[in-house]
């Protein structure tokens, strides 16, 4: 499937993010937070460790190419969780951007 990509240019990274995502890969992502549900009561408790593997789970699944002074890296969750913080936050922006957009 070709899809555009967006731009996001980090500090020292460019990130090619895609601009919307299909039905199966919105259940990949939500796949997380349903792991944590209880089916039976309809309870579940969300916890920090869950959100966090939510976002790692939706930008893994977003990202498309990733290049650092024009040489092509592989996406990986020590590459993602090595970032500035201020580098993720604006990853993850883009990517919760995207996650809430319909197509």
């Amino acid at each position: 499937m070709d899809r555009t990509t967006k731009l996001v240019k980090l500090s020292t990274y460019n990130v090619d993010v895609i601009d919307y995502i299909t039905w199966g890969e919105q259940e990949q992502i939500q796949g997380v937070i349903a792991q944590i549900a209880d089916l039976q009561t309809g309870t579940g408790k969300l916890n920090a460790d869950t959100m966090f593997n939510y976002k790692k789970n939706a930008i893994r699944i977003a990202v498309r190419k990733i290049t650092e002074k024009d040489i092509e890296i592989p996406f990986s969750f020590d590459w993602l969780e090595n970032l500035s913080i201020p580098d993720g936050e604006k990853l993850y922006s883009v990517v919760e951007e995207m996650l809430t957009k319909k197509k």
